[in-house]
């Protein structure tokens, strides 16, 4: 909520339940403002995130370790802009965590895929 928006907040006075349909008595819709720099982060991070993944499939490692240094580095980012310019978003609380854990599953898939996780999808010796 922005400044000079706590008035949405407190009901209005004289309410009763016979007159809770009224247009003037419905509580006021509070909108947030999606468009932060912390949001913009979060979601370059979900778009990065795919991009990642395959190049990890193509092979192109430094392509692929660049990327994910600026996925970690605007996860850093993003949380300490929030907090610093109090800009912290319904939105972001969700798509924050969603974006790491799509960053993180992607990257195990592509990295099974390839045979380079160490234990994993190789034959035993016997």
């Amino acid at each position: 909520m922005g400044r000079g928006d706590e008035h949405l907040l407190t009901p209005s006075s004289g309410s009763t339940p016979s007159d809770a349909t009224s247009p003037k008595t419905l509580p006021a819709t509070i909108h947030e403002d999606i468009y932060t720099v912390p949001n913009l982060l979060t979601f370059s991070r979900l778009v990065a995130a795919p991009v990642i993944g395959y190049l990890v499939l193509q092979d192109n490692h430094a392509w692929a370790l660049g990327l994910f240094a600026y996925a970690g580095i605007s996860d850093m980012l993003d949380g300490w802009i929030a907090r610093r310019w109090n800009s912290r978003t319904v939105v972001g609380t969700i798509i924050d965590p969603m974006a790491d854990k799509i960053l993180m599953t992607i990257l195990t898939v592509a990295l099974a895929a390839k045979g380079s996780l160490p234990g994993l999808l190789k034959p035993i010796a016997v």
